[in-house]
């Protein structure tokens, strides 16, 4: 692949969740747009930069004196990023998940089983997936990225009414934990 391979990353905010699944998001994104869109398109352009920026806004987190506003950001582009996920599926005539749906379920429990391995793009098969599949995949991971990071802004707090975007990976809390 060109050089935009999964970033390598320093330093302990690497092994939170959120940060791996825009690891994922951000790997992905860029598969996708060198598959499925023209290249230096407008939305090709608008979505990779919506990915880097969710991405580097979660490795600023740990180091920021605000780190609630970094959250923030990084939320506000992975919704642009879906929404432009979103779009690409009505656009073309394609279905689109809901979160409870088995399927997006499906990829927030395998993004669980791998998300500290190095080749995670290569086991969802980015490569051979649909269109239509793989803009809901990472529409799944960006709804569950989203969940991540509202538990980590929710700790010590009492949660808003929210819905996670993974049910089926959580037991009434979900917390951004760092991998073992």
């Amino acid at each position: 692949m060109p050089g935009w391979k999964i970033l390598r990353a320093s330093g302990r905010f690497a092994e939170l969740r959120s940060f791996q699944a825009a690891l994922l998001i951000y790997d992905g994104t860029n598969m996708f747009c060198e598959r499925f869109l023209i290249d230096r398109s407008a939305q090709h352009r608008h979505m990779t930069a919506h990915a880097a920026r969710a991405l580097h806004y979660l490795a600023w987190y740990a180091l920021a004196d605000d780190p609630q506003k970094l959250l923030s950001k990084a939320r506000t582009s992975f919704e642009h990023l879906g929404g432009r996920y979103e779009g690409f599926l009505k656009q073309q005539g394609l279905s689109c998940w809901q979160h409870d749906d088995h399927e997006s379920e499906v990829v927030c429990r395998r993004f669980t089983g791998v998300s500290d391995r190095d080749d995670r793009a290569d086991f969802f098969a980015f490569t051979e997936l649909s269109a239509e599949k793989f803009a809901n995949t990472q529409v799944s991971l960006i709804r569950h990225a989203s969940g991540l990071m509202h538990s980590i802004s929710g700790r010590g707090k009492r949660r808003s009414a929210a819905p996670l975007a993974c049910s089926s990976t959580t037991t009434g809390e979900c917390c951004d934990t760092l991998l073992c």
